[in-house]
């Protein structure tokens, strides 16, 4: 018979298997023979069997591999099927060779049936199949028998509480404000230790090969805790005790579009974060599949939503950036100080989310879709703003120019949205439809124009303040002075002039006009 197809000594025996060569296990008197402390048990890194404990003092050796295999086991947290890595053969998987593959988190394996590869980094997953440690005994055997308080403060410290499904994760030695506890080895004598308790659902999780409950499992913090992190409540510092742990490669392959982004990917209990020389991304986990970033271009990085994302917080540091794709959600975006930007979004939806400039000269083209409930600032700077005619901009939109020579173009329709100049000699031209928005020419003495194609674009009344004597609202072939809009104003048109309170619209005109006509008839 094969070899992979032998039982290591221990193994309960199985009809039509034999025992390894080796093993007394064999032969007829081997159940006399056994010392009873091994028979039963099964030793380190073997697949883990229900019934049946895993064996005391017995060593696993080493074969000298660079990559440390020993005491790790695949397991499936769906069918919960397990395979230690110290024993392949005819198992499905093989052990990768770090040179031939250097993307991967070593030691890494590759399944050649399924055809798809599980690494060491934290967090790596596929088709149920993750990689964990194997812990038999060494572990518990120290807190077990009296183990020094520094040991068992090491051991916890190398240890992550780690959900499969959510991708929650806890230090096991800072577990203060979670819903874990450890257990006392003298009250909990037949779990192998280390072993935590969950308050909140009431289930523990051992040290045991391949032990896992409601997605939750006991693995190696295969990444350092975040600097400077302090063990505070969750509800005041909730990233502070987080482990940030590094990316699966399969997420880094599907965040990341250019192989050669020199960009680094990890990820705490919540967020993904992405680090590197264009951008600064944080995203929840649970949307961090659905966004891609290309930054192949040595100028320009693009994000593209493949679905529906929201939670975004991005810090850009390229001077040409687009998104594209679904929507974008409750999200902020911020560029670098000192740089002229460039922002295009080709996105179907842009909803209560932030854009950011600092000073500088930036150009804004908004190509489509919808912009809802955002503020769009670009601080000090000669700015341009061009608003496509595919683009509709809804409830509660806020443009703020700060200082300079800027200028807006919409094409499209605006309802509800308030554009504020700021200080300076600008121009805002509307040939689409327009609908209760507010117009700030900004509290200065510069050479203001409010450019509106025709009358019709106006659907019930757009608002002009801090309209001064050397501005000017132009309507189809009509140009309308301070003087003009100081006598009357046309209609669907409410005017307040700089350094006043009050505004003039087409209706109070009217009033006034009756008021003096009543007066002269008295």
């Amino acid at each position: 018979m094969a070899e992979q197809n032998c039982l290591p000594a221990g193994h309960p025996p199985v009809e039509g298997y034999e025992y390894c060569a080796g093993s007394d296990q064999g032969s007829d008197d081997s159940n006399n023979n056994a010392d009873s402390d091994s028979q039963g048990c099964l030793p380190p890194g073997h697949v883990a069997v229900d019934g049946y404990e895993y064996c005391t003092g017995d060593d696993t050796d080493s074969d000298g591999d660079s990559q440390t295999t020993q005491n790790t086991v695949l397991y499936n947290t769906t069918t919960h099927e397990s395979v230690s890595t110290s024993n392949l053969d005819g198992s499905g998987w093989t052990l990768l060779d770090p040179e031939r593959f250097p993307d991967y988190t070593h030691p890494a394996y590759y399944n050649t049936t399924k055809h798809f590869a599980i690494d060491s980094s934290a967090g790596s997953t596929d088709q149920g199949w993750i990689l964990t440690a194997g812990r038999g005994t060494d572990t518990n055997e120290g807190n077990q028998q009296g183990g020094s308080d520094e040991t068992s403060n090491q051991s916890l410290k190398d240890l992550v509480l780690y959900n499969t499904t959510t991708h929650q994760s806890h230090e096991a030695d800072a577990l203060e404000g979670s819903d874990w506890i450890l257990l006392n080895p003298d009250d909990w004598p037949n779990l192998t230790h280390p072993a935590f308790y969950n308050t909140a659902k009431h289930f523990s999780i051992d040290s045991s090969a391949g032990n896992t409950s409601q997605g939750w499992i006991l693995t190696e913090a295969r990444a350092e805790a975040q600097p400077n992190s302090q063990s505070k409540s969750p509800s005041t510092q909730p990233e502070t005790s987080d482990v940030i742990q590094s990316a699966s490669t399969a997420l880094k392959r599907s965040l990341l579009m250019d192989e050669s982004d020199g960009s680094t990917i990890t990820q705490s209990s919540e967020n993904v974060i992405v680090k590197g020389p264009k951008l600064n991304l944080h995203v929840p986990i649970s949307h961090a599949d659905k966004i891609r970033l290309d930054n192949s271009n040595n100028k320009k990085s693009i994000l593209n939503a493949d679905a529906d994302v929201s939670g975004i917080e991005l810090e850009v540091n390229v001077e040409s950036f687009q998104v594209d794709g679904k929507d974008i959600l409750d999200s902020k975006f911020e560029f670098k100080e000192g740089l002229d930007i460039e922002f295009v979004s080709k996105a179907k939806k842009i909803a209560g989310s932030k854009i950011v400039m600092h000073a500088g000269n930036h150009k804004i083209n908004i190509e489509n879709g919808v912009i809802k409930n955002s503020d769009i600032s670009t601080n000090k700077g000669n700015d341009e703003i061009t608003i496509g005619e595919d683009v509709r901009v809804i409830k509660d939109v806020s443009f703020e120019l700060g200082e300079g020579k800027d200028s807006i173009q919409i094409s499209g329709g605006i309802k509800k949205g308030t554009i504020a100049l700021g200080k300076g000699k600008d121009a805002i031209m509307i040939d689409g439809k327009i609908k209760k928005t507010t117009i700030d020419l900004g509290d200065d003495k510069k050479r203001d124009k409010v450019i509106l194609d025709s009358k019709d674009n106006i659907s019930k009344k757009i608002t002009l303040t801090n309209f001064h004597t050397k501005d000017k609202l132009i309507i189809g072939d009509d140009t309308f002075t301070y003087e003009d809009l100081k006598d009357e104003t046309p209609d669907k048109v409410s005017v307040s002039f700089r350094g006043e309170n009050d505004s003039l619209d087409s209706t109070s005109s009217v009033v006034d006009m009756m008021t003096a006509n009543t007066m002269d008839l008295l």
